[in-house]
């Protein structure tokens, strides 16, 4: 082999160490094995939920997932950076009358 095809060997070679595309997981392994990591064993791999509240899941948070907590939990803490944010706007409207005295 020319070390010119070296590249292009490497993006085709079914031996060559790839890692899991999937965010949060370091298995790396021949080209050829990891198509059966990824979509059967992959702890991370992520799908969305189709009970209904469309969340991007780990495939291993699936089945104890309860959408209705999971989106109670959501608006609890949109409410919650709503209130810092009013606070945070509040302060600055404060500051700036302040300045004009």
């Amino acid at each position: 082999m020319k070390v010119g095809d070296l590249k292009a060997h490497s993006e085709q070679c079914q031996f060559y160490p790839v890692a899991c595309p999937n965010a949060g997981c370091d298995f790396v392994a021949a080209r050829h094995l990891i198509k059966d990591h990824t979509p059967l064993l992959c702890e991370f791999k992520t799908e969305i939920c189709q009970k209904g509240c469309q969340k991007v899941l780990k495939q291993s948070e699936m089945q104890s997932h309860n959408c209705i907590a999971s989106l109670t939990a959501e608006v609890k803490m949109l409410r919650a950076n709503d209130l810092i944010m009013r606070e945070d706007v509040n302060k600055q409207g404060e500051h700036i009358k302040e300045l004009q005295t």
